[in-house]
């Protein structure tokens, strides 16, 4: 797995501890899927086996649906999720859906967000 060094994370969340965290508990349950590979970019951390999966970034704007200090989990599955988690899906290409899903605190990385990560990695192979 190439990994992204703590140095580089700390920087690309503007040196927010709560969202540092969060990306590595996300970091965390994705890495227990298989071997995965970290992208940086301006606005989005990704990972990707075959092809990307899941991107992690920042909201430009907080608010009622995006509170402060929170990120933003993307996973692209085969089919569009039914969850209460997913604040917005798309299809941007047919059969490839697009799910945005705002992650606040570590309550929100449950069985459920393990569940749409793996089919998530499964779909990417």
């Amino acid at each position: 797995m190439e990994k992204l060094s703590d140095e580089t994370i700390f920087r690309f969340f503007r040196e927010d501890d709560g969202r540092v965290r969060l990306f590595k508990s996300i970091r965390d349950m994705i890495a227990l899927q298989g071997e995965v590979s970290e992208h940086i970019g301006k606005s989005q951390i990704s990972f990707s086996t075959k092809r990307r999966f899941a991107w992690i970034w920042m909201p430009l704007r907080t608010g009622k649906d995006k509170p402060e200090g929170c990120i933003i989990l993307t996973l692209g599955l085969r089919r569009k999720a039914e969850s209460a988690k997913v604040v917005e899906a798309v299809e941007p290409y047919p059969g490839r859906w697009t799910h945005h899903i705002v992650i606040s605190n570590s309550k929100d990385l449950d069985c459920e967000m393990l569940a749409l990560i793996e089919e998530a990695y499964q779909a990417s192979n």
